[in-house]
């Protein structure tokens, strides 16, 4: 189990870390088409707040620093809080939390790099409908596993 662990966090890592390159590199070779002033707030498809291209490299650093964030509470399952937690499961909860902990780390940093693609694009006037789906349900899925893990631990016999 725990070569599939290790398995399913370089794929995360790569996938990650070459959707940010790819992004940054589209992001800079972008630059001179991307309008000095871009929409960064929109109400019903509509921007009504403002703010500087320079904005565009706000999103990948908070990406970053969610990605390093996560995967410190990863290293650490015992920090982490847990439902019907016992002596006889909690080794079993303790795996459980990490994996959980590995998927909301890079699914929650790949979203917020496909939100600010979808700014980069809106803001060169190209379709960004993809991008936004994309993170969309990156987000979904980021939210609905802690709730499948919560289930899963409620229901959780004692086990060694």
């Amino acid at each position: 189990m725990k070569d599939k662990g290790n398995l399913q966090g370089k794929v995360y890592f790569t996938v990650f870390f070459t959707v940010l390159a790819l992004h940054m590199t589209f992001l800079l070779l972008a630059w001179d088409n991307i309008p000095d002033e871009i929409g960064i707030h929109y109400t019903n498809g509509e921007p009504d707040g403002y703010g500087s291209k320079y904005v565009l490299f706000l999103l990948p650093f908070i990406s970053l620093i969610t990605w390093y964030s996560l995967g410190f509470a990863k290293r650490r399952p015992e920090k982490l809080n847990y439902l019907n937690l016992t002596e006889q499961n909690k080794e079993t909860q303790y795996v459980k939390g990490k994996k959980m902990m590995t998927h909301l780390q890079y699914l929650t940093a790949l979203s917020i790099v496909f939100m600010n693609e979808t700014f980069l694009k809106e803001s060169m006037g190209e379709n960004h409908t993809t991008q936004l789906m994309i993170a969309v349900i990156l987000v979904g899925i980021s939210v609905v596993i802690p709730f499948g893990y919560m289930i899963w631990s409620v229901r959780l016999k004692d086990s060694k």
